[in-house]
């Protein structure tokens, strides 16, 4: 086979927008994944928009200096320019804009970035003016009808090896729903003198999709649409700790917390055209994929979700 060699010196680099803006709530520490050698302390920062600057196959991103602005019904939004500290080796995912204040369900936000006459690159790499427009969708409610765990056979002193949910969802008229569904324990022990002490992260057991969505891994068993819940908004949501510890008090309550995202037409577009990209990067006779964006003169996406949260106990 010839290698194809493609002259990219004529590329034009262009202003990229990635961010998923959402309410937020005490809660959501209980969701959050640890970040790896990071420098940044990510737990005050709930809402994030990351700008870079496109680059040729093979070239490398990096974030850039830029004049962000976020506005909502023609009010500015504060946001915050955040930096690991001097010293520290930078990568794209440390370097972002931290949003202010909370979003709110119903409205509309508008994120504009321009290239910063400050940038030590921007006489070589001029980018235009990208933006990027979602409205935050609603807060739906929920109710937990059911709820159990699943413990070790043979194995007391274990805590619990999973267990289920049976949610009630009462989703948006009149658009296509996408939720993202995520389960957290907090468990108790012998051993720990707090009421709730420690954070056990699960992962969604999906039977029906396993097959289906093996290369994503478990995380994208999250994602559930509308058509995937009973007529009347009904479904079990089946889980399992990722993480197994002795000395568990089967006396003392085990509390379950519970987040629904609903995603946004544009979050849920994105998320579409990104699984059938990856779907289809290594097979030869598949149809190009385009990745999904709605930023305009620039790459990336702009999405919104609403979120909303229960909690129960279990023994």
């Amino acid at each position: 086979m010839t290698p194809l060699d493609v002259d990219y010196s004529d590329h034009q680099p262009r202003g990229v927008i990635f961010s998923f803006l959402s309410n937020s709530d005490d809660r959501d520490t209980a969701f959050r994944r640890s970040v790896i050698h990071s420098s940044v302390d990510m737990t005050g920062y709930p809402n994030r928009i990351f700008v870079i600057q496109s680059t040729p196959p093979g070239g490398f991103s990096r974030s850039i200096p830029a004049l962000v602005h976020l506005e909502s019904d023609g009010r500015e939004i504060p946001l915050e320019y955040i930096e690991p500290e001097p010293g520290v080796p930078v990568s794209i995912d440390m370097v972002f804009y931290n949003v202010g204040e909370d979003v709110i369900p119903g409205k509309g936000y508008r994120v504009t970035a321009a290239q910063d006459p400050d940038d030590p690159f921007a006489e070589f790499h001029q980018w235009s003016v990208v933006t990027a427009t979602d409205t935050m969708p609603a807060v739906i409610p929920f109710e937990v009808e059911d709820a159990g765990l699943r413990f070790h056979e043979n194995m007391p002193g274990r805590s619990p090896e999973g267990g289920y949910i049976d949610i009630k969802i009462e989703g948006e008229p009149d658009r296509e729903n996408l939720y993202k569904i995520e389960v957290a324990g907090i468990a108790q022990f012998n051993y720990s003198p707090q009421m709730y002490g420690r954070v056990i992260p699960t992962s969604i057991e999906r039977p029906d999709k396993n097959i289906d969505l093996e290369i994503f891994g478990t995380s994208q068993n999250e994602y559930f649409y509308e058509g995937d819940f009973s007529k009347d908004g009904r479904r079990r949501i089946q889980f399992r700790f990722n993480q197994s510890h002795s000395n568990y008090n089967r006396d003392r309550p085990m509390k379950i917390l519970i987040r629904v995202s609903n995603l946004s037409d544009h979050y849920r577009n994105f998320k579409e055209s990104s699984d059938d990209y990856e779907m289809n990067e290594d097979n030869p006779f598949a149809e190009p994929a385009e990745i999904y964006t709605n930023v305009e003169n620039g790459h990336g996406i702009f999405a919104l979700a609403g979120r909303s949260y229960a909690e129960i106990e279990l023994k």
